[in-house]
């Protein structure tokens, strides 16, 4: 960062001095301003620094790097040392040291973003360390493996949502009902079916993803209420008394979005129908769901 706020001033000072003539204009009065070089490059370091705390970016100890095998690569002339001036290559060399013992310590691989032929070549299968040109190509990988296993998630669903219906049937019970034309209570009595759209991918981690689901519930309600047709008239306080409680029975069909979570060690472990674990996180309606006496729908 501080050598390219070197460079640019460098050319900011060439330009001032061989384009004078636009100091005569207010508008290019910023070209003439002597930049603070350290200032610039503190502002850059200091956003940078930001970008990689909200990246959680590890900062890996190059004291893990192997000191006899940095030497043995380079008495041997192999990657990412080569011929000729090959101490230019001992901070690559130490770089992918401090890679391949946080892989080892970690059990885990890494992928080295880099346009170095030697640094690439020095990248194997056995140190874990696996060499990529650009970012891109990273995040083409990252996209694709996500789409595997969003298709792997598909299919779990597919073949465990009837394992679902207990539980979808317990937490629609805390919906919001209403009796249209009535002050009533509801009751759910039975949940009588469960049919499933397709699910839309929410989000998809290391060891965990979500998905949401529109289904159509088909359920029966006692539906408890007091009959205005009956009862005495209190003219005093305007209002009926000794009205009939009536219960009835209303079966209904409506819809509820379901938020599915799925728990598992590792994005392969997707490719086993039976291993990760499948739990309904929530049920939810925006609109309180209205039923209406003596019509079955």
């Amino acid at each position: 960062i501080k050598a390219h706020v070197g460079q640019a001033s460098t050319v900011r000072n060439k330009l001032a001095a061989e384009a004078g003539i636009l100091r005569r204009f207010n508008e290019y009065a910023v070209l003439f301003e002597k930049p603070d070089k350290d200032e610039l490059a503190g502002r850059l370091i200091a956003a940078f620094d930001k970008y990689l705390s909200r990246l959680k970016a590890q900062h890996l100890d190059l004291n893990d790097a192997s000191v006899p095998r940095i030497v043995e690569q380079y008495f041997a002339e192999r990657p990412p040392f080569g011929s000729g001036d090959k101490k230019a290559e001992f901070p690559d060399a130490i770089v992918l040291s401090a890679l391949a013992a946080w892989c080892t310590d970690n059990d885990e691989s890494v992928y080295v973003i880099t346009r170095d032929k030697k640094m690439s070549a020095a990248c194997s299968a056995d140190l874990k360390l696996h060499p990529l040109t650009d970012i891109t190509d990273f995040l083409d990988l990252v996209n694709s493996r996500k789409q595997e296993a969003a298709e792997h998630i598909k299919a779990i669903f597919a073949s465990r949502a009837d394992s679902l219906v207990a539980d979808i049937g317990e937490r629609f019970h805390d919906l919001a009902f209403a009796v249209r034309d009535y002050d009533a209570d509801v009751e759910i009595e039975s949940i009588d079916g469960v049919s499933f759209g397709d699910p839309e991918i929410i989000t998809i981690e290391d060891t965990q993803a979500t998905i949401e689901v529109e289904c159509d519930v088909t359920f029966t309600a006692g539906v408890t209420y007091e009959d205005d047709e009956t009862g005495i008239w209190d003219s005093e306080d305007k209002r009926m008394m000794f009205m009939d409680t009536v219960r009835t029975s209303v079966s209904h069909t409506t819809y509820a979005s379901v938020e599915i979570l799925f728990e598992y060690d590792s994005l392969a472990a997707l490719a086993e129908p039976d291993e990760p674990a499948v739990s309904v996180m929530s049920v939810v309606r925006q609109q309180p769901i209205m039923l209406k006496i003596g019509t079955h729908y």
